[in-house]
């Protein structure tokens, strides 16, 4: 929030939450205090509760650097004064235990799953880094946040979808040339020129093919100084 950064103690921010009730899927967004603020050891944050925003829940990321990295623990806490949801309805009922007993198997599902896409989502950071310095390079644009994390990532370049076959490659492209020229031959009134594509498709879809591939990529090598 404005005069509030979410990446300081004190700062604000919108929670956005999801839950799907009786099979319809159910969005809000609550008002977040960061707490605790230690990068690379801790980040906690309460959120407040739907009446006067009175810190309801806190939820906290504790971080332990391990030899391969980091390991990331996720903890929930009731807080005493805000009045959740799940509150309001425990009071108000005599299966209290069972509302809180499958609220918190939720909570440990929803957990699970942040910390999932968390170890995912440093996975892919991680091999961005390692394909920044590639030449050619596999991405068109790399841009770093402030914070020396990888903020915007561009589209693959030609090379990378070459290097992982979903590219076309010098055979493909000499493939479609020779259907490209059946294709004209056929629409061609001229008996003359008609001939011409006839020949030069012929021509292509045996030893030419080859020729025009080893022409290709000698091109592209001494483009990329090799």
């Amino acid at each position: 929030m404005d005069g509030f950064p979410a990446r300081a103690l004190g700062g604000r921010f919108g929670g956005r939450n999801r839950r799907v009730e009786n099979g319809v899927p159910r969005e809000w967004i609550g008002p977040c205090d960061v707490v605790a603020y230690d990068p690379a050891r801790l980040f906690a944050y309460t959120v407040g509760d739907r009446f006067d925003a009175t810190p309801a829940t806190r939820w906290s990321y504790l971080i332990t650097p391990t030899n391969e990295g980091c390991l990331v623990r996720q903890e929930f806490e009731h807080l005493p004064d805000g009045l959740s949801g799940l509150r309001l309805r425990a009071e108000e009922l005599d299966d209290a235990e069972v509302i809180i007993a499958v609220r918190r198997e939720e909570i440990r599902a929803g957990m699970t799953l942040t910390l999932e896409r968390m170890r995912k989502a440093d996975e892919v950071e991680a091999a961005l880094r390692a394909l920044e310095g590639e030449d050619p390079p596999f991405i068109t644009k790399l841009e770093r946040r402030a914070s020396g994390g990888i903020g915007l990532v561009g589209k693959p370049t030609g090379h990378a979808r070459r290097a992982v076959g979903a590219g076309p490659t010098l055979e493909s492209i000499a493939d479609r040339l020779i259907t490209a020229l059946d294709e004209a031959a056929d629409r061609e009134p001229d008996p003359e020129r008609k001939g011409w594509l006839r020949k030069t498709a012929a021509y292509l879809g045996n030893a030419g093919r080859d020729l025009a591939v080893d022409i290709g990529a000698s091109a592209i090598n001494r483009q990329m100084g090799m």
